[in-house]
């Protein structure tokens, strides 16, 4: 699925009770660390640098978008590391179509092996610590919960394909979804080494590489070529 027209001004703001403010994703990180996602329009490419953090423990509101009839609807790509662009890169999706009088949703882990561990660039972020998609819609039949914990998910796309059945869930439009992460505790981090680890770019080098040291002449003092060399080279003056 993909995007829809008009973003409304995003907000981050600490964890607070669930309240509904219509039509929106609320999406809240209950980690320990920040959670890091990209809003991927139709047709449209969504680099590295445009992405959104969410904080440890706050909330972020995102807007729905009408992307138009005959368009596809918004994908909500999500990691615990701050890049996604080069693969294999383990994300999790929250995909979305606005087309009122309802919207279409779904939760996707199809981008990510929840068999592997954090070493490994395919690992699928959070859902060791829980994760679940919730929409305000009292009527939990016609909407329901889709979430995933450990190596287990319910509700929610795990392979590619189409298929009768599908977990792809309508709501009438005045309603919101909200995203939880880390619902029964931290996940351990991709790249990290252990819960709430958060991972950190390598540190560049703080200088230009140093050379061998070359004596400096005495006063009136030359060097011949070969000096010169052996100097360089490490080998000494003979």
């Amino acid at each position: 699925m993909t995007v829809l027209s008009k973003l409304l001004a995003p907000l981050a703001v600490g964890l607070l009770p669930l309240a509904q403010a219509a039509n929106e994703v609320l999406i809240r990180n209950h980690c320990s660390y920040p959670l890091y996602f990209w809003i991927v329009r139709p047709g449209v490419h969504t680099p590295d640098d445009k992405v959104i953090t969410v904080p440890a423990r706050t909330d972020f509101h995102h807007g729905m978008e009408d992307t138009g009839n005959g368009n596809g609807g918004i994908a909500l790509k999500f990691r615990d590391v701050p890049f996604y662009e080069v693969a294999p890169a383990g994300i999790l999706q929250v995909e979305y179509k606005f087309a009122a009088p309802n919207f279409w949703y779904d939760l996707s882990r199809i981008n990510c092996d929840i068999s592997l561990g954090p070493s490994d660039p395919s690992y699928c972020p959070f859902i060791a610590g829980g994760v679940q998609l919730v929409s305000t819609e009292p009527a939990q039949g016609r909407c329901p919960v889709a979430w995933c914990t450990g190596t287990h998910c319910v509700s929610t796309y795990e392979t590619h394909g189409f298929w009768n059945g599908e977990p792809t869930f309508n709501c009438p439009v005045g309603n919101d979804i909200v995203f939880d992460v880390c619902t029964n505790g931290d996940a351990p981090v991709t790249f990290g080494g252990g819960k709430g680890e958060e991972w950190k770019p390598p540190s560049p080098p703080t200088g230009p590489p140093v050379g061998p040291s070359v004596p400096v002449p005495a006063s009136g003092q030359l060097y011949t070529y070969e000096q010169c060399f052996a100097l360089v080279n490490g080998t000494g003056l003979h």
